[in-house]
This record gives C-alpha cells, structure tokens and sequence, in this order.
C-alpha cells in the first residue's frame, strides 16, 4: 500500500473555463486512455479492480483504508468513477490502472445522489471487477449524513429524500447487481469483527494478505470524499455509533414503517457475508 495524492492542477481549472478546449481535451485524454487500456488489459500485466458501492455514511473510508493496509492493495484518493460506468471496457480499465502500482485497485464512491448515475450504479465495464455492497442500519447512516449536512452548512434533505435517497441507492444497487458473485458486507460487522472480515475481503479481492487487521496507518483524507472526522483520524476501528428515537422522531418513525426499506434490508441482510465463527 502506498498512500498516493496528486495536487490540484491550476491549468485544469483554467481549461474548464474554456468549455469547447475541455471538451477537445477530455475527448482526446478518453482517447489515450482506451488505446492504454486496450494494450494494458490484453498485453500488460493484468490488474485486478474492486468497487465498493454504498450509499453516503456507511464507513467507506474506513473499509478502504483497513483493505488498503494490505502490501498489494491501493491507498488512493477517491476516484469518481461512476460517469465510466456505461463507458468501454478499455477506458474504464486504462483510466482505473493508471491510478495506482499496485497489483489491486480498489475504488469506493458511493452514490452521490445524482441521477444520472442511479441506473448506472452497481454496474461495472469489467466483468471480472470484484464488487462490494456496504451498507449500514438506515436509520443510523441518514442520522449520519443529516449532521453531514448541518456541519457543512449544505441543503439539508428532508425525512422523505433522505429515505428515498437511501432506497434509490440500494434498490439499483441490488438490481444491477442480481446473479452476479457480490460480497454484501455490513458496517456494523466491520466495527465488530475487522481482524475476521478483512481476512475473508483480502482473497475476495485478489490480494495475497492472509492476516486480518483492526487498524491502519495516517492518510491524509479530503473533505468532501472521505470522512475527516476524528473518528476516522484515530487510526483505530470504533464501535458503530447507534441513534436512539430521540436523535430524529420523524425519521425513526418513517424508516421503521417503510415496507420498501424492510423489503431491501431483507435483501441485503440475506445476503451479507456472515462473519466466521
């Protein structure tokens, strides 16, 4: 693992002032990087990609920065790869293998609430990309990006977009995601068993590491993509924070009597990796 960042560029922002050159650039970069990736995937050294989908709070930063404790997995900056979705194969595996050295890719972003990547989500070009479901107790992940939203002085969702916003993810989540080898993994079973279940997540993903860990080592996280908080700065898993009723009334109350959440955590919570022992 190595902890890789690349600094803003100033001439980027400057072209994007200039929508006809952006876009000349950008068609010529996607052409480079198909050409790359075609050689790459057929001639090079083959790398193996895992995408971790998830709706917003459910410890994504946490889960990538355990896996990336592994020698041959990844430690980068979250790459927004959902716009690459319905793209070619070879772009998508020219632009994801020039992120990083190591042998292992791993990508999470989860949905950001856009939706032109809602049909999208869960999909991938690459047949063979690993893929993995996070997913945490609604309740306590809306509680989560609630106060994400009151810290960061953004338009806060109200109870009914913040349940729809959760369904939506989930939902074409499982839908893209049907007959295909997923592994579903719960937060909560993170922040209580990390040794055992990232013993099991290593091989899923194609890394050579046997042991499992509860911990990882500094990285320097954004604001905006990764949770900042001190939490996540301890360097240490910490128990799942559960809300009480009294956190949020309305939105308890709309969760808990939500037939379309109960139908999808029933999904999900079928489908989840079960920690050994």
């Amino acid at each position: 693992m190595n902890a890789q960042r690349k600094p803003d560029s100033g001439f980027r922002r400057a072209i994007k002032r200039i929508p006809f050159l952006y876009s000349l650039l950008s068609a010529l970069k996607n052409v480079v990087f198909t050409v790359k990736g075609f050689f790459g995937y057929h001639y090079g050294q083959r790398r193996r990609i895992a995408l971790v989908y998830s709706s917003m709070r459910t410890g994504s930063t946490l889960f990538k920065s355990l896996i990336g404790e592994a020698d041959d997995v990844s430690l980068i900056d979250e790459f927004n790869f959902l716009p690459y979705l319905g793209r070619n194969r070879y772009l998508f595996y020219g632009l994801v293998s020039s992120l990083a050295r190591e042998p292992v890719i791993l990508l999470k972003k989860p949905y950001n609430n856009n939706p032109g990547h809602l049909k999208k989500y869960g999909c991938s070009p690459l047949a063979e990309a690993k893929k993995i479901i996070l997913y945490r107790d609604p309740y306590d992940t809306l509680c989560s990006l609630r106060n994400l939203q009151i810290r960061r002085d953004r338009r806060r969702f109200d109870d009914v977009e913040l349940v729809e916003y959760w369904c939506d993810c989930y939902e074409n989540l499982l839908r893209n995601t049907l007959d295909e080898e997923v592994l579903v993994v719960r937060y909560e079973d993170i922040t209580e068993h990390p040794v055992e279940l990232t013993a099991e997540i290593f091989p899923f993903i194609g890394s050579s590491r046997k042991e499992g860990v509860e911990s990882y080592g500094a990285y320097e996280w954004v604001g905006g993509r990764d949770d900042i908080s001190d939490q996540i700065k301890s360097l240490k898993v910490a128990k799942a924070k559960v809300n009480s009723r009294e956190e949020n009334p309305g939105l308890f109350d709309m969760v808990k009597q939500s037939k379309r959440v109960e139908r999808i955590l029933q999904h999900l919570d079928s489908a989840r990796f079960q920690v050994p022992g």
